[in-house]
């Protein structure tokens, strides 16, 4: 049995749960479009505080937005999360961007990207991973509740590979917060501050808000879901277990409530899993 387990690892067995749909932008014409009439009261504007999160996958590492509105083209009157070139990541206002520079994120893995601001000190964060890379303390903002999009930024700037997960709050979280609900599905009924809530998991023609605002988007330029296994690794509540993911690639680990003897903490292993992929979805099958 795998380290960690607890009891009679041979009485449970873990395995692959189905393919689910999943957004990849094509990095030319794609994005996901919300009407401004919509978003125009829930997206945090002026000198408002905000947290943009989300899973991406990039196929390429270039100047490709995840997420943003406002004035395009005027400076302090954006607010936007984008990659850059040269390895950049960009928590943009528009000339007046906090920029981490690291190595291209188009590794064939799924990172969590977050944006902060708290709209009095005045601190900006950015957070990769989990991990607070980048701050500073910027002038008075001024963004403007317009042209909202996922998958582009500027009317342009596409995203090339995969987006999930995307969720923006009216406040700002800490790095606690960040860290330590990036990998969860989150409840949006008990969520203070969740303005905007996107899985990006619906299928069909548009991107469902989970979140109370209720603000769905529309798939334009020919994006559509796809089937896939390979998913950002996001914990599922299943019954009265959670299971996420471990550090192997056939492997995952419960994240609460127990089973039996086996409890949280417990490492379970899946052999049917493709050699090189990444399993993040498990369905607890009854004792042998």
């Amino acid at each position: 049995a795998p380290a960690g387990t607890r009891g009679r690892f041979c009485d449970m067995r873990a395995s692959k749960m189905t393919l689910e749909p999943v957004l990849f932008f094509r990095g030319s014409g794609d994005y996901v479009s919300f009407a401004d009439t919509e978003v125009a009261s829930v997206v945090p504007a002026g000198d408002s505080p905000y947290t943009i999160e989300a899973w991406v996958r990039p196929h390429t590492h270039a100047v490709n937005g995840i997420i943003g509105w406002g004035n395009w083209g005027t400076g302090n009157q954006v607010t936007a999360l984008r990659l850059g070139a040269g390895g950049e990541i960009h928590h943009s206002w528009w000339g007046n961007d906090l920029i981490y520079q690291r190595q291209d994120l188009d590794d064939d893995r799924w990172h969590h990207i977050a944006a902060t601001y708290n709209g009095t000190g005045p601190a900006r964060i950015l957070f990769v991973n989990g991990v607070e890379v980048a701050s500073d303390r910027p002038g008075p903002h001024a963004a403007a509740a317009t042209d909202f999009r996922i998958g582009s930024t500027n009317r342009g700037e596409y995203f090339d590979g995969g987006i999930a997960e995307v969720r923006l709050w009216e406040v700002a979280r800490t790095g606690q917060q960040v860290s330590e609900a990036m990998q969860i599905e989150i409840d949006p009924n008990t969520e203070e501050g969740l303005v905007g809530y996107w899985r990006m998991n619906d299928g069909g023609t548009t991107v469902r808000d989970s979140s109370l605002s209720g603000n769905n988007g529309q798939l334009i330029g020919g994006l559509h879901y796809n089937s896939h296994h390979d998913l950002p690794p996001i914990a599922r509540a299943l019954g009265d277990l959670v299971v996420g993911v471990a550090d192997g690639p056939e492997q995952g680990v419960l994240v609460e409530g127990s089973w039996g003897e086996l409890e949280a903490g417990t490492v379970l292993q899946d052999g049917n899993t493709a050699k090189g992929s990444r399993l993040v979805r498990f369905e607890i099958q009854v004792p042998v």
